[in-house]
C-alpha cells in the first residue's frame, strides 16, 4: 500500500521522533494506515495490538 505523506524527523525530549502528515488519503486507507501505527506504537509500547480495524 501507498500513502503520499510528508515526513518529519524531530528529536524531541523523549528522543527521536518520525511525524508523518498524509495527503489525499481514502478513507480505506486511513484505516489501514491507522491499524499499522497501532502495531508500531504497540512495539514501542510492549503492549500487543491487533490489526482489526
Amino acid at each position: 500500500m501507498a500513502v503520499p505523506c510528508d515526513a518529519r524527523r524531530d528529536a524531541g525530549a523523549r528522543g527521536m521522533e518520525l511525524r508523518l502528515r498524509s495527503r489525499d488519503v481514502s478513507a480505506q486507507s486511513l484505516v489501514l494506515l491507522s491499524a499499522i501505527l497501532a502495531q508500531l506504537h504497540a512495539l514501542e509500547t510492549h503492549r500487543p495490538a491487533t490489526l482489526a480495524a
